[in-house]
């Protein structure tokens, strides 16, 4: 199960760190202490503290692509694209809309939409990027479109597919695709929100 807003509310950011820790910070997936092979440095934004909790973005999309994979894995390591395993706070800012597009990518270029499996881990990459998404920018709308028509498309799979039971991601997709109508205003689609927001209703109940 992910981690809510809710288990993440006042979690401090990084200005808020001990700065009396002499100890030289590293990345403590890597534990390299200087930028990544591409030349970006350190980030951290979560509840780590004094020289704990630096790592390289790559490091990070690189433990939250094996985590993700690795279905026999238990705990929290589903979380790693939205968590800190260190510290379980959500990442914040900049750096949680880096790893939510890290994850759509991921799922886009590891899983095909033909099977449980990858319709499963396409719906929880896109959903989770939804939450992300500002209606009010121009190119966030257009993503934000983007991910509803492949949530239609994993909805049709969902119809059809008798694997496993869907109405979870059924209602959780209803329920992304009402909401981003609702953020761009109802102006821009009422009729469509009304009618996701119903059926996402009829799921939940199931």
């Amino acid at each position: 199960t992910e981690l809510t807003e809710t288990e993440n509310a006042a979690a401090p950011t990084d200005t808020d760190n001990d700065s009396n820790d002499d100890e030289a910070p590293c990345c403590w997936l890597c534990l390299a202490e200087g930028p990544d092979a591409s030349g970006k440095q350190f980030v951290r934004d979560c509840s780590c503290r004094g020289s704990s909790g630096y790592a390289h973005l790559s490091c990070i999309i690189g433990y939250a692509e094996s985590a993700e994979s690795d279905t026999n894995r238990v705990g929290d390591t589903r979380n790693a694209f939205i968590a800190c395993p260190n510290c379980k706070q959500l990442y914040q800012n900049e750096l949680r809309q880096d790893l939510s597009k890290a994850r759509v990518r991921f799922a886009e270029r590891d899983y095909t939409m033909d099977n449980a499996e990858g319709v499963a881990i396409h719906a929880t990459a896109v959903m989770n990027r939804m939450t992300l998404i500002d209606a009010e920018k121009q190119y966030d709308r257009i993503e934000g479109k983007q991910i509803c028509t492949k949530l239609q498309h994993i909805l049709e799979f969902t119809k059809t597919d008798k694997s496993r039971s869907w109405a979870q991601i059924q209602a959780s997709a209803h329920m992304s695709i009402a909401t981003f109508h609702l953020r761009m205003g109802m102006r821009f689609g009422y009729a469509e929100w009304k009618d996701c927001l119903q059926t996402a209703k009829e799921h939940y109940e199931m």
